[in-house]
C-alpha cells in the first residue's frame, strides 16, 4: 500500500543520504592524493621570467633550457 511504499522510501533516502559523507570522503581522499605539489617561484625568478618574456614572447625549447638552467628552473617551469 501507499504507506508501506513511503517507508521503504525514507529508509532508501536515509540509507543514501547516510552513505554520502563516507562517499565524498572517499572521493576527496582520492582526488587530493592525485593533485600535484604546486612550485612557488622566487621573487627574483619571477621577476626575470617577466623581463625575458616581455622581451621575447615565444621561446623555443633550446632557449627554454638555457634559460631554465640561468634561473634554477626546469624546462618544463619555463614552458608557457
Amino acid at each position: 500500500d501507499y504507506a508501506t511504499l513511503l517507508r521503504v522510501a525514507k529508509v532508501s533516502n536515509a540509507n543514501k543520504i547516510d552513505r554520502t559523507p563516507m562517499q565524498s570522503d572517499a572521493l576527496d581522499s582520492k582526488f587530493r592524493n592525485k593533485k600535484r605539489t604546486r612550485i612557488l617561484f622566487t621573487s627574483w625568478q619571477v621577476a626575470e621570467l617577466e623581463r625575458l618574456f616581455a622581451e621575447q614572447k615565444y621561446v623555443s625549447a633550446q632557449e627554454r633550457s638555457v634559460i631554465a638552467m640561468r634561473i634554477g628552473l626546469s624546462p618544463t617551469q619555463i614552458k608557457i
